[in-house]
């Protein structure tokens, strides 16, 4: 059971490979990102749901990393994405993993759908779209978003850039890379 769940993310990060190295150029002259099985991973530091820092280096080395890159928050195939992980989190914990949902929308907006969806992994605001490029992950012009609080009734609004799908994941003993 182990080794088919390792396989399964083995072919996802396989896949995503595949898709990042078709990630083109954009028209601002930015270098078109590459990375490889066994490349480092892009160190970064963000903000996740609760507005609190998240540092990669305090997390790559010690679990495998699970980091997938999503559109945006309350969104139908995105909010059946995140079901799934916190639906398999026993199965990922298990194996040591940890993961990390990021999107172009802000930690506020993060919180409200953690909420709602009742997940249990951290999720991390990329409202910039600079960690998306970093990793390769195509990022459109997004739009806007609208959301209520658990009371059904409080309802927020926020632009957002949009993030391409892509998963990454750390496997233990390879310390900082792909």
């Amino acid at each position: 059971m182990r080794s088919s769940i390792r396989t399964i993310l083995a072919g996802w990060l396989l896949a995503v490979l595949g898709l990042t190295a078709g990630a083109a150029q954009n028209g601002k002259g930015e270098k078109k990102v590459n990375l490889e099985v066994g490349d480092r991973a892009p160190v970064f530091e963000t903000r996740d749901e609760n507005g609190r820092t998240w540092q990669s280096s305090k997390h790559v080395g010690k679990k495998i990393i699970v980091l997938y890159f999503y559109p945006g928050d309350f969104t139908p195939g995105c909010t059946a994405q995140a079901q799934k992980f916190r639906d398999n989190m026993n199965k990922i914990s298990d194996l040591g993993a940890e993961v990390i949902g990021v999107s172009g929308d802000s930690p506020a907006t993060h919180a409200l759908f953690k909420q709602a969806y009742k997940l249990n992994f951290s999720l991390v605001a990329d409202e910039d779209g600079s960690l998306a490029k970093r990793f390769g992950v195509p990022v459109g012009p997004g739009g806007e978003v609208r959301t209520k609080d658990a009371d059904k009734k409080t309802s927020h609004s926020q632009a957002r850039g949009d993030h391409g799908a892509l998963d990454l994941h750390h496997w233990p003993g390879r310390q900082d890379r792909l």
